[in-house]
């Protein structure tokens, strides 16, 4: 079982496309035939991707029966507009993040804010905690981080914690995007563009899993692609996503897995390198 399809590209994607075929291939010679089953929310052209990624021919399956509730998108270009005819002010994302954030879980919506950092996620969670002082002191033991570098019991009560609705909102790197099933989350906030469309729709599939309308917030950096995305929204809402890009036959990539298969067992004829 192949899940989150979509992210093996580039050399990841040919290191893992060798792999699988190194499997394969091992168990063709103890006489065994495994179906590969692959998913992905986000993949352009799904029988291409996944055929180039284990080398044999697929069957697409492209009907979504998922639940797909009402979400409303807005893209956000957080300036100052200041007085006197000023020039306008680019606040920093990560601090609109947080005031964003903030007002949700005041509201009572549970939220999820992607941040490009790990500095960025305990910072933004930082902030919100500091501003919901004052507007409802309770609230503030309902806000926390989530990153890379946590040990697995740490993360285990960070998931476990944001299931049960004790957690109201949680400043994230994109540790969350992927392997793990959220449901019933109100919002998501992204602060800078993640970049690609497929890792934006990840994280704005984040909420809204059930039948409840849900919000999704991207933030402007002081970026010209990000003020571009904002001022072209069609360049994201009407945009089909990425195509998984990788050569499984790269050589430099190849000559060392070549190397691995022949010490699994020798590459003796046609039939044994077939599968590269």
């Amino acid at each position: 079982m192949i899940d989150e399809a979509h992210v093996y590209r580039g050399v990841f994607g040919a290191h893992v496309s060798a792999v699988i075929r190194r499997l394969r291939r091992v168990c063709d010679h103890l006489g065994s035939s495994p179906v590969i089953i692959a998913a992905s929310a986000t993949v352009a052209d799904p029988a291409i991707a996944l055929q180039r990624l284990i080398g044999d021919r697929v069957f697409e399956v492209t009907d979504d029966y998922s639940p797909t509730p009402e979400r409303t998108i807005a893209l956000w270009q957080p300036l100052d507009l200041g007085l006197d005819n000023a020039e306008p002010v680019h606040r920093t994302a990560t601090t609109e993040a947080a005031h964003i954030l903030a007002d949700l879980v005041a509201d009572g919506r549970q939220t999820l804010a992607f941040v490009r950092s790990r500095r960025a996620a305990e910072g933004v969670a930082s902030m919100t905690r500091d501003l919901l002082r004052e507007i409802d002191p309770e609230l503030v033991d309902s806000v926390s981080s989530y990153r890379g570098g946590y040990l697995p019991e740490e993360r285990r009560a960070i998931e476990g914690s944001l299931r049960d609705g004790s957690i109201r909102a949680l400043s994230t790197t994109n540790a969350l995007e992927l392997g793990i099933d959220i449901s019933g989350l109100d919002a998501v906030v992204i602060a800078g563009w993640p970049g690609t469309r497929s890792s934006l729709w990840q994280q704005f599939g984040r909420a809204g899993r059930g039948d409840a309308p849900a919000l999704a917030i991207f933030i402007a950096r002081e970026d010209p692609l990000d003020a571009f995305v904002v001022e072209h929204p069609s360049s994201i809402l009407d945009a089909p996503v990425e195509a998984s890009v990788f050569d499984p036959a790269n050589p430099v990539i190849l000559g060392p897995h070549l190397c691995a298969a022949a010490s699994e067992f020798p590459l003796t004829d046609d039939k044994a390198i077939r599968w590269f």
